[in-house]
């Protein structure tokens, strides 16, 4: 839906046409190394605005009883000039085969001119899950909740 003024100027779009879909990437190149379905670390990447990137890195082992998250570790790259990431906390669990994840932070714009700092930031939430058994042992999975709010 789109909303516009009485000029017919577009104020937004619903819901907000803000992120490219959900990218994925696999940095240990399928299904990792060893027994069951392998262990490594994943790099699980959504985009905003067409230049910053969320990425949350997914660690896991895997063996004959099952899989097992060992860390998760949230950043952001692409066009970062001004912004900054906290990473204030993560929940992770593992259902079957496949993690799930919550990642609480905040990005914080900042003024580096004068030594200002930050001035304005966005508690930002990444949720998402990863099987490394999925697509045939390949891995599957990805962020599949962005949310933003207000400081």
């Amino acid at each position: 839906m789109l909303l516009l003024n009485g000029n017919n100027e577009l104020l937004m779009t619903c819901p907000p046409i803000i992120l490219d879909p959900v990218e994925s990437c696999d940095n240990n190149n399928g299904s990792g190394q060893g027994n069951g379905c392998g262990s490594g670390t994943v790099t699980l990447s959504i985009r905003q605005n067409g230049t910053l990137n969320y990425n949350v890195d997914v660690s896991y082992n895997s063996n004959d009883t099952g899989v097992q998250a060992t860390g998760v570790n949230s950043y952001i790259s692409g066009v970062t000039l001004g912004v900054s990431w906290t990473q204030n906390s993560v929940s992770q669990n593992v259902n079957g085969n496949t993690i799930e994840f919550e990642v609480n932070g905040t990005l914080n714009y900042n003024i580096v001119f004068e030594g200002i700092g930050t001035v304005y930031k966005r508690r930002t939430t990444l949720k998402g899950t990863y099987d490394p058994c999925g697509n045939n042992g390949g891995g599957s999975g990805g962020i599949e909740e962005f949310l933003q709010t207000a400081n």
